[in-house]
């Protein structure tokens, strides 16, 4: 089963393994695979892989062996490393793509619409864009009250989802 797996920052498999994760290679260990608990992971989905990524190196890999499938990733006995990717720039340009999907709702709040937009599509004008997106929430926030309190809600709901209850 072909999947993604996103390198640890030292190259190497975690819990004392210590190999390192190279084209060409396949690990293997001797256990049942148990999803979070034994085996070796990847996801099928490489934005699943994402949501465990430490750093920006993913591996295309294969699963062989028995394979134990969960909702966002699998473990197996063995994992072949296929090809490797440096993802770097293309994360940050992917995540100004995610931006655009709904940019259009910042529109009212700035004058310098066009200046984030750009920004978002060539990555170019980083300080600019960023000052044009503080004035943005700058005049997001003297918006009409309903919409300020909405906005304060959605903020202050978002901070303890992170980081629990606000004292």
């Amino acid at each position: 089963m072909k999947g993604w797996w996103f390198s640890p920052p030292d190259g190497k498999l975690g819990y004392k393994d210590g190999r390192i994760a190279e084209v060409g290679v396949t690990h293997t260990v001797d256990c049942e695979p148990v999803i979070c608990r034994s085996g070796l992971h990847w996801s099928e989905s490489v934005i699943d892989a994402l949501g465990y990524a430490k750093t920006s190196t993913v591996f295309r890999v294969i699963g062989v062996g028995e394979i134990v499938k969960g909702s966002d990733k699998c473990a197996g006995q063995s994992r072949e490393y296929l090809a490797e990717y440096d993802l770097s720039e293309i994360l940050l340009a992917w995540a100004r793509w995610c931006a655009l999907q709904n940019i259009e709702l910042i529109k009212p709040y700035t004058n310098n619409y066009d200046l984030i937009v750009e920004f978002l599509e060539t990555g170019n004008g980083a300080k600019a864009a960023a000052r044009a997106a503080a004035a943005a929430a700058w005049e997001a926030w003297e918006a009409e009250a309903e919409e300020q309190e909405k906005q304060e809600s959605k903020l202050l709901e978002m901070i303890t989802e992170k980081y629990g209850p606000i004292p």
